[in-house]
């Protein structure tokens, strides 16, 4: 219900949002977005775990530049939404706090929908710029591997919500994806389902984040 309540007034005060998880880092946002069941959230949970700092768990707001820069990205509700099998690993998981000192142990789950588990999940605290957007495809015979995408704007046409379904949205969004595709970049992600989820954020961290 957060989520849909905030992008909902977002997007009705002239921002964007897309239908991604994303991590906060050093150099910025990276944005992960997949079809529904894709693993989207069993990764953002394995980088979660080696350090990153949960920015969205679902949907995230974009606020369009004026200038010729990448949009900037907003925080969500800190929660997200993991698989049960998930929660014992987060519960190893440390990071520091903004004070320097470390903190560990299993978030806290407030609430429970058959092998999903909904729990509270610190995210950054500030708006940063979009630095990546990485689309996991995730299907049976695909080669894991890492690579730029070679045709990035229907990929985020897909991933940039469409609501209110008018013409000057239409059109936002279309500059948006545009955008983005210029000052952004986008990668691809693919994997068949057996490749464990440390495996693909190896691969994100050793190419995309300076930890």
């Amino acid at each position: 219900m957060l989520d849909s309540v905030l992008f909902t007034v977002a997007l009705l005060q002239g921002y964007e949002a897309l239908h991604a998880g994303a991590l906060a880092t050093p150099d910025g946002v990276i944005a992960i977005t997949a079809t529904t069941g894709g693993g989207k959230s069993t990764l953002l949970s394995e980088l979660l775990r080696h350090g990153l700092t949960l920015m969205a768990d679902d949907v995230l707001v974009l606020e369009p530049s004026d200038t010729d820069a990448p949009p900037l990205t907003y925080p969500a509700p800190p929660l997200m939404t993991i698989p049960a099998a998930r929660l014992p690993m987060l519960g190893q998981a440390s990071s520091a706090t903004e004070t320097g000192s470390v903190r560990a142990g299993p978030p806290e789950t407030i609430s429970s929908l058959g092998e999903e588990r909904w729990i509270a999940v610190p995210v950054h605290p500030a708006p940063l710029p979009l630095a990546a957007l990485v689309v996991l495809s995730r299907s049976p015979g695909l080669a894991t591997g890492l690579h730029r995408a070679e045709r990035p704007l229907p990929a985020l046409m897909d991933s940039l919500l469409r609501f209110p379904r008018t013409r000057a949205r239409e059109r936002a969004r279309f500059e948006l994806a545009g955008a983005i595709a210029a000052h952004v970049p986008i990668w691809e992600l693919d994997a068949d389902p057996s490749v464990a989820p440390d495996a693909l954020a190896g691969l994100l961290l050793a190419e995309l984040v300076e930890l």
